[in-house]
């Protein structure tokens, strides 16, 4: 569960990127984030995954305060939400396997238990046929699910995904979306930064509309007017 409580946040030189702003996101809800350049969407993700501190409010996660935990705490909150990029940000030296894998490496999985969390995920985003190939050899849909399943391989509560769509054509665009349904299905939480209008408009959930660091609209079978 995220919670927003009167959040707002400045920065130098009196930027209001959010005002006020009050929301609740329930666990295994699916929520587009939209709104123009400016709105405060990218303030939103780094206050939740405490890039950033908010200037006044609260912000919890899973009814825990984290407006101004420790720093040393902050690596103990972002193994709960996975996040997924615009960019798809892979190892190209490395093939899809062993980029899903690098995170479990780090954190010390054993290699029977992380071979078939590796599998499962590979399966949820449906690229089980593509562990060996690389990178460049894949396309962009199929980079940008690559970079879901490595996101989702330690099973986060929550799954960001800000512009996954923003770099793709419209029919691998729908490929990623697909993948996204799957996972939010699974449940998992999943917050969606877009500027498509398409996919809101088709694939309809809930919408937090933002205007200029304001929430002026959330509705929970909304669309992009």
């Amino acid at each position: 569960m995220i919670e927003f409580k009167n959040v707002s946040k400045n920065y130098k030189g009196k930027i209001h990127a959010l005002k006020d702003v009050s929301f609740k996101v329930n666990d295994g809800e699916f929520v587009y984030i939209i709104g123009p350049s400016g709105a405060g969407k990218t303030t939103l993700i780094k206050l939740i995954l405490k890039e950033e501190n908010p200037t006044s409010g609260v912000v919890l996660l899973n009814n825990k305060d984290i407006s101004y935990i420790r720093a040393r705490k902050i690596p103990e909150i972002r193994r709960h939400i996975g996040v997924v990029f615009q960019n798809f940000r892979l190892l190209e030296d490395r093939n899809v396997y062993q980029n899903v894998a690098f995170a479990l490496n780090i954190l010390g999985w054993q290699k029977k238990k992380a071979d078939k969390r590796i599998k499962e995920v590979l399966d949820l985003v449906d690229l089980s046929d593509k562990e060996k190939s690389y990178p460049l050899e894949l396309s962009g849909g199929e980079q940008q699910r690559v970079s879901m399943a490595r996101a989702m391989v330690n099973r986060p509560k929550i799954l960001i995904a800000d512009e996954p769509t923003g770099n793709l054509d419209p029919d691998t665009s729908w490929d990623v979306m697909n993948a996204l349904i799957k996972i939010n299905q699974s449940g998992t939480t999943v917050i969606m930064v877009t500027h498509s209008k398409e996919i809101v408009n088709s694939i309809r959930k809930r919408v937090l509309h933002f205007e200029k660091g304001v929430l002026i609209r959330d509705d929970e079978d909304g669309g992009y007017l």
